[in-house]
């Protein structure tokens, strides 16, 4: 289950995100948001669809490639952060259950 403290970085790593997507910058998610979407990709298998579960796949991927090559402006696509929402709502579903 995830903390409260993880729930809000991811949160605020799709706001931010988003707003980049929009055309208002680059956006990089710091490490505790990066865990925290790590810790909620875990959470989330089998709560989400395969395609979905693929793309946020995507996501974590490209935050990673960024931070191994050191280019701190990585943007999603909406549908990425879609599956990350879906997971995000499927699993805070799961705790209040």
């Amino acid at each position: 289950m995830m903390t409260k403290r993880q729930i809000n970085c991811v949160k605020k790593a799709i706001e931010h995100t988003r707003n980049a997507i929009k055309g208002n910058g680059f956006y990089m998610p710091s490490d505790a948001q990066t865990d925290a979407l790590k810790a909620l990709y875990a959470e989330a298998y089998g709560t989400i669809g395969k395609r979905e579960y693929g793309r946020f796949s995507a996501y974590l991927m490209s935050i990673d490639t960024a931070n191994a090559n050191e280019v701190y402006a990585v943007c999603a696509d909406e549908w990425q952060i879609a599956a990350v929402e879906k997971a995000l709502a499927a699993c805070q579903a799961i705790a209040k259950a």
